[in-house]
């Protein structure tokens, strides 16, 4: 089971190029294609979702590129997951509430509510500057 998909997980790190780049400077999208070793063509539909949620701004031209529309201090890491792939989820019941008898009393539901919960507070409050930060740590 994946928490992040593969489009949150690419975001997230094209997102990290960006602010690493500093305040409002544009980077191609080749660029951060080659640095973080995703895709081209992938990526660049992952910039249009990007765009179109107003986390970054698109120029085109010689001095082109993206650029992050907002801070990165106010970028979290539950909003871009809620653009590609919706609220956190863990579990979905193949029965839904609709077939499930049981669907008010499973507590296996009910614990999974709660660990989905703790998980989205978290990474409600993990940005993008948290992880450029954490990764200047490292490095």
């Amino acid at each position: 089971m994946a928490l992040l998909s593969r489009e949150t997980d690419y975001a997230v790190r094209a997102l990290a190029v960006l602010a690493g780049a500093g305040e409002g400077k544009h980077v191609s999208s080749s660029e951060i294609s080659r640095v973080q070793r995703i895709p081209l063509s992938f990526l660049r539909r992952i910039l249009g979702g990007l765009l179109r949620a107003g986390l970054i701004e698109a120029r085109e031209g010689r001095n082109g590129g993206v650029r992050l529309a907002r801070k990165p201090e106010t970028i979290s890491i539950a909003s871009v997951m809620e653009i590609f792939q919706g609220p956190v989820s863990l579990s979905r019941c193949i029965f839904r509430r609709r077939l499930c008898r049981n669907g008010g009393t499973c507590v296996l539901r009910r614990e999974i509510a709660d660990i989905e919960s703790y998980a989205a507070r978290k990474l409600a409050g993990l940005t993008v500057a948290d992880l450029l930060r954490i990764q200047r740590r490292k490095s």
